[in-house]
């Protein structure tokens, strides 16, 4: 197991750093994603809709609980 560091710790504060550094732009397949996801929703119904941005939500908490757990195992 590898060991912890401190909330607070110059590394934290790094990667932190480092992570808004990131580009908050898409890409062009990521474009290209996003415009067809985007004529899909426009078929849904109301439920439809509500069930996929529910799911959404969801794996967002995933991918959130997996950074975490990555940064915290630094």
């Amino acid at each position: 197991m590898m060991k912890q560091i401190e909330t607070n710790s110059p590394v934290q504060k790094v990667l932190r750093s480092k992570l808004m550094e990131i580009p908050n732009q898409l890409t062009m397949e990521q474009e290209f994603k996003l415009r067809v996801f985007k004529e899909q929703v426009k078929n849904l119904n109301q439920n439809q809709a509500q069930e996929c941005l529910i799911e959404l939500f969801r794996q967002m908490m995933v991918k959130d609980n997996l950074y975490k757990h990555l940064l915290k195992n630094i």
